[in-house]
């Protein structure tokens, strides 16, 4: 009698573990395609350049002025 208790649930954890089967998840979507570089990045480096000239032009200004 304990055999049969025994082979039923063995029988129903069985065909609980068939039917219990992972779910495919679908691929992620692929990252969407980057910025292109065109011509304002010429302008970001002219504007640094100036940028960079006028501080320069400063720092000397203020060192003469304190002299």
């Amino acid at each position: 009698m304990l055999n049969k208790y025994i082979f039923l649930i063995a029988c129903f954890l069985g065909s609980i573990a068939a039917v219990a089967q992972p779910v495919v998840v679908p691929p992620p979507t692929p990252p969407p395609p980057g910025l292109p570089i065109d011509g304002g990045v010429l302008v970001l480096l002219v504007l640094g350049l100036l940028f960079g000239f006028y501080k320069i032009y400063v720092f000397t200004e203020k060192k003469k002025r304190s002299v």
